[in-house]
């Protein structure tokens, strides 16, 4: 893969972020610090029209963009309870340009939080926090192509305790990786979370009914990122993503559906933002050695 190759996508979730929460109302995703994330001098120029018009023109891909903006949402309600509890340690898997840790400074000092991904990716979002405002959460940035390097040596270096309580996420990344390195990732997620431990992600969904609708907005999205040079490897029936977790040591304790999601967050609208195409959204608990498979 190209610089590019790995990054577009990351780049393009944050842009969107950024867009819907200057121009959505009320946003879809209170994300305001990806507005910080934008390319030097973009922020000011997609505060007034421009930014408008570039929002209106991906009205087509909202019901895509609802699901995606859905799942952060339920990853942050799971990650906030989870430390509540006071589970101490947040993994994100396929972080790209996530902006949990700018926007929660309350959590400094009581949460660590491990953002994974391409070398590539984060090289140009460590670019972009240095001249973002200062934060008082940071995180602990971990190097990993999950195609092609294990999780586990990079993740125990940079500090995350395999004794310890952990939450992980892995949200908005599976439909972009092939099943054998999904099923490589879990099985050192195994033995990287003490039992209890949560994971909670989302994956692309085969086999359900589709309108004509969801599926030209299904096929122009896939057309666009394969065009970007990250095309889809891989979609999951829901008994088969449960009993993959299930292989892997993980029992299902949350099993949602985009309907879920749009009741959750998106009902109400007025400006047709919301969760639109098939996918599921999961919370597996790591259950102990004696009960796993």
């Amino acid at each position: 893969m190209s610089h590019n190759d790995n990054s577009s996508t990351a780049v393009a979730a944050s842009r969107f972020r950024a867009l819907q929460a200057l121009h959505l109302d009320p946003p879809a995703f209170d994300d305001h610090f990806a507005v910080h994330l934008l390319p030097r001098g973009e922020a000011e120029r997609l505060r007034g029209d421009e930014g408008r018009a570039e929002l209106e023109a991906h009205r087509g891909t909202f019901p895509i963009a609802g699901v995606g903006i859905g799942s952060l949402r339920v990853a942050e309600d799971e990650v906030l309870a989870a430390a509540a509890r006071g589970v101490d340690q947040y993994v994100i898997l396929g972080a790209g340009f996530d902006t949990f840790a700018p926007r929660h400074p309350e959590l400094a000092g009581r949460l660590r939080v491990f953002e994974v991904d391409h070398p590539e990716v984060q090289a140009i979002k460590r670019a972009r926090l240095a001249d973002a405002p200062a934060v008082a959460l940071v995180p602990e940035f971990v190097p990993v192509d999950f195609e092609h390097t294990t999780l586990g040596p990079p993740l125990r270096a940079a500090g995350f305790a395999t004794d310890r309580p952990a939450i992980v996420s892995w949200m908005n990344t599976l439909p972009y990786l092939t099943v054998g390195a999904i099923s490589a990732t879990l099985h050192e997620l195994r033995d990287l979370l003490a039992p209890g431990g949560e994971l909670v992600c989302n994956y692309g969904c085969r086999g359900v009914a589709l309108t004509p609708e969801q599926l030209a907005v299904l096929r122009t999205n896939r057309d666009g990122v394969a065009a970007r040079g990250e095309p889809f490897q891989s979609r999951f029936a829901p008994d088969e993503f449960v009993a993959l977790l299930d292989a892997h040591g993980f029992a299902v304790t949350m099993h949602l559906t985009e309907r879920d999601l749009h009741e959750r967050y998106f009902a109400g609208r007025t400006d047709g933002f919301g969760a639109g195409v098939p996918a599921r959204i999961v919370r597996a608990v790591r259950v102990p050695e004696e009960a796993a498979p």
